[in-house]
């Protein structure tokens, strides 16, 4: 039983980790997709003259 019981808590801290890990690749993507949403608006901006436009945000 003993042994039962460590092999399960191993494989739920791995099963955590790998969430954890799920979880942060997901965000990462998320910011990067932020990130060049941005980057293409302010690209925009001053390509059609209005650098101002920036910030008024």
């Amino acid at each position: 039983m003993l042994r039962y019981s460590v092999q399960f808590h191993a494989e739920a801290a791995g099963f955590r980790r790998l969430q954890a890990l799920r979880q942060t690749v997901r965000i990462d993507a998320a910011l990067e997709t932020v990130e060049n949403a941005l980057a293409q608006f302010c690209d925009d901006c001053v390509a059609f003259g209005d650098p101002g436009r920036l910030f008024e945000m």
